[in-house]
């Protein structure tokens, strides 16, 4: 059962940020979060979703590399021509992470600010890292 918590979908950046306080959580693909809420290992007062805010998303080239939206899914980066001849290592990772159905759902910024994956910490444990965020495992 998910907790309760509030939920916006503010329209730019600007609102988001405003938004966001010590009590809410960034919804992007969602694949991570909502396990997350399920298991207890969130309890957010408020969810705010950021999938409106289309200049987080896409592939841009720069004079000195690229430019990847944290809302980019893992299958537009494992597609992408350019991240495919250039950065072919990516590209195959990004291929490779999961299952199609999360590869397709799930964003880059989703999967840099994933939540640890260990038993412990996810599981009905009194993990000393799920009790007291930012300590060591």
């Amino acid at each position: 059962m998910l907790p309760k918590f509030a939920y916006s979908r503010p329209m730019s950046v600007e609102e988001t940020l405003a938004q966001l306080t010590n009590g809410s959580v960034i919804h992007a693909g969602g694949t991570d979060l909502l396990g997350c809420l399920a298991d207890g290992v969130v309890t957010p007062e408020k969810m705010v979703s950021i999938q409106a805010l289309n200049e987080l998303r896409g592939v841009r080239v720069l004079n000195n590399g690229l430019r990847i939206g944290a809302l980019t899914t893992l299958s537009e980066v494992a597609e992408h021509p350019l991240i495919r001849e250039r950065y072919a290592a990516l590209a195959q990772s990004a291929g490779a992470a999961a299952s199609p159905q999360l590869r397709n759902q799930g964003t880059i910024g989703g999967n840099l600010c994933q939540r640890p994956r260990c038993w412990y910490f996810r599981g009905d444990f009194h993990c000393l890292r799920k009790m007291s965020p930012g300590k060591p495992c």
